[in-house]
Protein backbone atom coordinates (compact mmCIF):
# COMPACT_ATOMS: atom_id res chain seq x y z
CA UNK A 1 0.00 0.00 0.00
CA UNK A 2 1.76 3.10 -1.60
CA UNK A 3 -0.98 5.79 -1.16
CA UNK A 4 -0.98 8.00 1.21
CA UNK A 5 -4.69 8.46 1.78
CA UNK A 6 -5.19 4.51 3.22
CA UNK A 7 -8.35 4.67 5.81
CA UNK A 8 -6.14 1.60 7.68
CA UNK A 9 -2.76 3.29 7.84
CA UNK A 10 -2.09 1.67 11.23
CA UNK A 11 -4.46 -1.40 12.56
CA UNK A 12 -5.43 -2.26 15.98
CA UNK A 13 -2.61 -5.22 16.13
CA UNK A 14 0.22 -2.33 15.69
CA UNK A 15 -1.10 -0.49 18.23
CA UNK A 16 -1.72 -3.15 20.77
CA UNK A 17 1.78 -4.67 19.86
CA UNK A 18 3.25 -1.26 20.71
CA UNK A 19 2.00 -1.96 24.39
CA UNK A 20 -1.49 0.23 24.03
CA UNK A 21 -4.17 -1.01 25.81
CA UNK A 22 -7.10 -1.27 23.18
CA UNK A 23 -9.53 -1.12 25.42
CA UNK A 24 -8.50 1.98 27.24
CA UNK A 25 -8.75 3.61 24.40
CA UNK A 26 -11.58 2.88 23.05
CA UNK A 27 -12.74 3.81 26.84
CA UNK A 28 -11.80 7.67 26.08
CA UNK A 29 -13.09 7.65 22.43
CA UNK A 30 -17.01 6.71 23.72
CA UNK A 31 -16.12 9.59 26.53
CA UNK A 32 -15.14 11.93 23.93
CA UNK A 33 -17.32 10.83 21.02
CA UNK A 34 -20.76 9.30 20.13
CA UNK A 35 -21.23 7.38 16.95
CA UNK A 36 -24.50 8.37 15.50
CA UNK A 37 -24.21 6.54 11.90
CA UNK A 38 -21.59 4.45 10.12
CA UNK A 39 -19.73 7.28 8.73
CA UNK A 40 -20.34 10.10 11.17
CA UNK A 41 -19.02 10.72 14.74
CA UNK A 42 -19.91 13.70 16.83
CA UNK A 43 -17.44 14.93 19.23
CA UNK A 44 -18.95 15.60 22.79
CA UNK A 45 -18.54 19.32 23.90
CA UNK A 46 -16.81 19.88 27.03
CA UNK A 47 -19.30 21.31 30.37
CA UNK A 48 -17.59 24.45 29.76
CA UNK A 49 -17.62 24.89 25.75
CA UNK A 50 -20.23 27.40 25.04
CA UNK A 51 -18.77 27.84 20.94
CA UNK A 52 -21.23 26.78 17.97
CA UNK A 53 -21.46 24.51 16.17
CA UNK A 54 -20.28 21.09 17.34
CA UNK A 55 -18.27 19.91 14.63
CA UNK A 56 -18.79 15.74 13.53
CA UNK A 57 -16.32 13.65 11.99
CA UNK A 58 -16.96 11.54 9.35
CA UNK A 59 -14.95 8.45 8.30
CA UNK A 60 -13.90 8.30 4.32
CA UNK A 61 -14.28 4.30 4.69
CA UNK A 62 -16.33 2.48 7.71
CA UNK A 63 -15.22 -0.73 7.06
CA UNK A 64 -11.47 0.43 6.91
CA UNK A 65 -11.19 3.78 9.16
CA UNK A 66 -11.34 2.67 13.23
CA UNK A 67 -11.47 5.88 15.86
CA UNK A 68 -8.38 4.55 17.84
CA UNK A 69 -7.77 7.43 20.31
CA UNK A 70 -9.52 10.69 22.05
CA UNK A 71 -7.61 13.43 24.16
CA UNK A 72 -9.22 16.97 25.10
CA UNK A 73 -7.23 19.50 26.98
CA UNK A 74 -6.91 23.06 28.02
CA UNK A 75 -4.50 25.57 27.20
CA UNK A 76 -4.91 27.81 29.90
CA UNK A 77 -3.26 30.71 27.78
CA UNK A 78 -1.21 34.09 29.37
CA UNK A 79 -2.75 35.71 32.18
CA UNK A 80 -3.20 38.74 30.23
CA UNK A 81 -5.77 36.85 27.54
CA UNK A 82 -9.48 36.88 28.65
CA UNK A 83 -10.18 33.20 27.27
CA UNK A 84 -8.14 29.78 27.03
CA UNK A 85 -8.45 27.17 24.50
CA UNK A 86 -10.06 23.55 24.75
CA UNK A 87 -8.54 21.07 22.11
CA UNK A 88 -9.35 17.61 20.98
CA UNK A 89 -7.23 15.78 19.40
CA UNK A 90 -9.25 12.45 17.64
CA UNK A 91 -6.40 9.44 16.28
CA UNK A 92 -8.21 7.43 13.30
CA UNK A 93 -6.57 4.63 11.61
CA UNK A 94 -5.85 6.93 8.97
CA UNK A 95 -6.45 10.46 10.14
CA UNK A 96 -5.53 13.33 13.21
CA UNK A 97 -8.50 15.58 13.70
CA UNK A 98 -8.08 18.36 15.71
CA UNK A 99 -10.37 20.77 17.37
CA UNK A 100 -9.83 24.17 18.79
CA UNK A 101 -12.21 26.48 20.43
CA UNK A 102 -12.29 29.13 22.95
CA UNK A 103 -14.07 29.60 25.76
CA UNK A 104 -14.37 33.40 28.37
CA UNK A 105 -12.54 32.87 31.55
CA UNK A 106 -15.23 33.06 34.02
CA UNK A 107 -15.19 36.39 36.78
CA UNK A 108 -12.95 35.47 39.76
CA UNK A 109 -12.19 37.45 42.68
CA UNK A 110 -8.79 36.88 42.59
CA UNK A 111 -8.24 37.46 39.18
CA UNK A 112 -10.28 40.53 39.48
CA UNK A 113 -7.80 43.43 38.11
CA UNK A 114 -7.13 40.55 35.09
CA UNK A 115 -11.47 40.77 34.31
CA UNK A 116 -11.80 44.36 34.55
CA UNK A 117 -8.19 46.07 32.99
CA UNK A 118 -7.01 43.18 30.42
CA UNK A 119 -10.14 40.48 29.83
CA UNK A 120 -12.52 43.65 29.66
CA UNK A 121 -15.06 40.74 30.78
CA UNK A 122 -17.84 43.13 31.34
CA UNK A 123 -17.92 43.23 27.53
CA UNK A 124 -18.51 39.35 27.36
CA UNK A 125 -22.67 39.81 27.53
CA UNK A 126 -22.27 41.94 24.38
CA UNK A 127 -20.16 39.55 22.42
CA UNK A 128 -21.72 35.66 22.86
CA UNK A 129 -19.18 32.81 23.72
CA UNK A 130 -20.87 30.95 20.79
CA UNK A 131 -19.35 33.12 18.28
CA UNK A 132 -15.39 32.63 19.65
CA UNK A 133 -12.63 31.15 16.78
CA UNK A 134 -14.27 27.37 16.18
CA UNK A 135 -11.65 25.06 14.21
CA UNK A 136 -11.93 21.99 13.18
CA UNK A 137 -9.01 20.81 10.52
CA UNK A 138 -7.01 17.39 10.30
CA UNK A 139 -4.23 15.62 8.63
CA UNK A 140 -3.76 12.31 6.82
CA UNK A 141 -1.23 9.98 8.79
CA UNK A 142 1.18 9.53 5.96
CA UNK A 143 1.84 12.97 6.10
CA UNK A 144 3.41 13.36 9.44
CA UNK A 145 6.89 13.46 9.48
CA UNK A 146 8.11 13.54 13.40
CA UNK A 147 5.73 13.90 16.90
CA UNK A 148 7.42 15.76 19.77
CA UNK A 149 6.91 17.09 23.02
CA UNK A 150 8.31 19.84 25.36
CA UNK A 151 7.93 20.34 29.17
CA UNK A 152 8.10 23.62 29.94
CA UNK A 153 8.14 24.39 33.98
CA UNK A 154 6.97 28.28 34.99
CA UNK A 155 8.04 29.23 38.63
CA UNK A 156 5.26 31.53 40.43
CA UNK A 157 4.67 34.88 39.28
CA UNK A 158 2.38 37.68 41.29
CA UNK A 159 1.00 38.76 37.89
CA UNK A 160 -0.88 35.22 37.65
CA UNK A 161 -4.39 34.42 39.34
CA UNK A 162 -4.19 31.32 41.52
CA UNK A 163 -0.08 30.91 40.79
CA UNK A 164 1.55 33.17 43.05
CA UNK A 165 4.23 32.52 44.84
CA UNK A 166 2.51 32.70 48.13
CA UNK A 167 -0.44 31.51 48.86
CA UNK A 168 -2.61 32.43 51.55
CA UNK A 169 -5.50 30.07 52.61
CA UNK A 170 -7.65 32.56 54.26
CA UNK A 171 -7.30 34.89 51.67
CA UNK A 172 -8.29 32.45 49.13
CA UNK A 173 -11.21 31.57 51.11
CA UNK A 174 -12.72 34.95 51.66
CA UNK A 175 -11.94 35.72 47.36
CA UNK A 176 -13.79 32.59 46.38
CA UNK A 177 -16.66 33.77 49.07
CA UNK A 178 -16.78 36.74 47.51
CA UNK A 179 -17.05 35.38 43.70
CA UNK A 180 -19.90 32.67 45.15
CA UNK A 181 -21.31 35.96 46.15
CA UNK A 182 -21.06 37.82 42.96
CA UNK A 183 -21.41 34.97 40.32
CA UNK A 184 -24.47 32.87 42.76
CA UNK A 185 -22.54 30.12 41.49
CA UNK A 186 -20.92 27.52 43.52
CA UNK A 187 -18.37 26.66 41.28
CA UNK A 188 -15.88 28.94 43.24
CA UNK A 189 -13.80 26.68 45.83
CA UNK A 190 -11.69 27.24 48.43
CA UNK A 191 -8.30 26.71 46.85
CA UNK A 192 -5.62 25.99 49.63
CA UNK A 193 -6.50 24.46 53.04
CA UNK A 194 -4.95 25.45 56.44
CA UNK A 195 -4.79 28.89 57.93
CA UNK A 196 -0.81 29.32 57.06
CA UNK A 197 0.58 30.47 54.45
CA UNK A 198 2.90 28.48 51.85
CA UNK A 199 5.03 28.82 49.21
CA UNK A 200 3.56 27.65 45.29
CA UNK A 201 4.90 24.87 43.53
CA UNK A 202 6.06 25.49 39.86
CA UNK A 203 3.58 25.02 37.33
CA UNK A 204 4.31 23.13 33.68
CA UNK A 205 3.09 23.33 30.55
CA UNK A 206 3.45 20.51 27.55
CA UNK A 207 3.68 21.50 23.64
CA UNK A 208 2.43 18.82 21.33
CA UNK A 209 4.25 19.57 18.27
CA UNK A 210 3.47 17.52 14.73
CA UNK A 211 5.85 17.77 11.74
CA UNK A 212 4.15 17.64 8.47
CA UNK A 213 5.96 15.93 5.36
CA UNK A 214 6.50 18.98 2.81
CA UNK A 215 7.81 19.96 -0.44
CA UNK A 216 11.62 20.54 -0.79
CA UNK A 217 10.90 23.85 -2.02
CA UNK A 218 9.14 25.31 0.75
CA UNK A 219 10.40 28.22 3.35
CA UNK A 220 9.65 26.74 6.65
CA UNK A 221 8.85 23.58 8.13
CA UNK A 222 4.98 22.66 8.59
CA UNK A 223 4.31 22.39 12.10
CA UNK A 224 1.26 21.84 14.17
CA UNK A 225 0.79 23.41 18.06
CA UNK A 226 -0.70 22.69 20.48
CA UNK A 227 -0.37 23.10 24.43
CA UNK A 228 -1.18 21.73 27.40
CA UNK A 229 -1.54 24.13 30.59
CA UNK A 230 -1.60 23.26 33.26
CA UNK A 231 -0.01 20.15 32.89
CA UNK A 232 1.10 17.89 35.90
CA UNK A 233 3.80 15.71 35.93
CA UNK A 234 4.57 12.76 38.48
CA UNK A 235 7.23 15.16 40.03
CA UNK A 236 5.51 17.74 40.63
CA UNK A 237 2.47 18.55 43.21
CA UNK A 238 -1.53 18.63 42.24
CA UNK A 239 -2.25 20.79 44.50
CA UNK A 240 -1.59 24.09 42.22
CA UNK A 241 -3.03 23.14 39.19
CA UNK A 242 -6.14 21.60 40.71
CA UNK A 243 -6.52 25.35 42.55
CA UNK A 244 -6.26 26.67 38.95
CA UNK A 245 -9.17 24.25 36.90
CA UNK A 246 -11.20 24.83 40.22
CA UNK A 247 -11.27 28.41 41.37
CA UNK A 248 -11.50 30.21 37.87
CA UNK A 249 -13.82 27.00 36.79
CA UNK A 250 -12.40 25.71 33.77
CA UNK A 251 -13.28 21.93 33.75
CA UNK A 252 -17.12 21.73 35.55
CA UNK A 253 -19.30 22.45 38.77
CA UNK A 254 -18.11 19.41 40.38
CA UNK A 255 -14.80 20.01 42.59
CA UNK A 256 -13.90 16.10 42.05
CA UNK A 257 -13.56 16.52 38.06
CA UNK A 258 -10.55 19.01 38.38
CA UNK A 259 -8.47 15.66 40.44
CA UNK A 260 -9.39 13.20 37.59
CA UNK A 261 -8.12 15.21 34.75
CA UNK A 262 -5.30 15.88 36.45
CA UNK A 263 -4.14 12.65 37.28
CA UNK A 264 -5.12 10.83 34.00
CA UNK A 265 -3.51 13.66 31.60
CA UNK A 266 0.46 12.56 31.70
CA UNK A 267 -1.09 8.81 31.25
CA UNK A 268 -2.95 10.06 28.21
CA UNK A 269 -0.40 11.61 27.04
CA UNK A 270 1.62 8.62 27.13
CA UNK A 271 -0.45 6.59 25.04
CA UNK A 272 -0.25 9.46 21.96
CA UNK A 273 3.10 8.94 22.17
CA UNK A 274 3.19 5.55 21.58
CA UNK A 275 0.19 5.52 19.48
CA UNK A 276 1.92 8.49 17.20
CA UNK A 277 5.22 6.04 17.58
CA UNK A 278 3.13 3.71 15.28
CA UNK A 279 2.55 6.27 12.85
CA UNK A 280 6.06 7.62 12.52
CA UNK A 281 7.45 3.80 12.48
CA UNK A 282 4.45 3.31 9.55
CA UNK A 283 5.52 6.54 7.56
CA UNK A 284 9.24 4.95 7.53
CA UNK A 285 8.23 1.93 6.40
CA UNK A 286 5.73 3.68 3.67
CA UNK A 287 9.15 6.40 2.68
CA UNK A 288 11.43 3.05 2.31
CA UNK A 289 9.02 0.93 -0.32
CA UNK A 290 8.93 3.97 -2.22
CA UNK A 291 12.32 4.51 -2.32
CA UNK A 292 12.93 0.88 -3.91
CA UNK A 293 10.68 1.83 -6.36
CA UNK A 294 12.62 4.44 -7.52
Amino acid sequence: KLSRNTSDFITRRDVTEAGVDWDMCQEEVKKGLEKETDVMWSIRPNSDDIVEPTPHVYLLDPEKEQVIFHLTFKDLGTPFSGTYINTDVIVTSGRIFFWKRHVYKKFDCMSLPCYFLCWVGCLNRFFPGRNLPNQLSFVTLPSILSFNTDLSVDPPSWVVPHHAPLKCPPLEAVCAMLTRLVTKDDWAKIGSTGCLPRRAGASSRLQLMWRLQQSAHADSDMLILTTIKPHVVEELSEADAEDIYNSIGFVTEDPNEARIVVKEHDRKVEYLRIIMSVVQDACHKLSERMDDLV
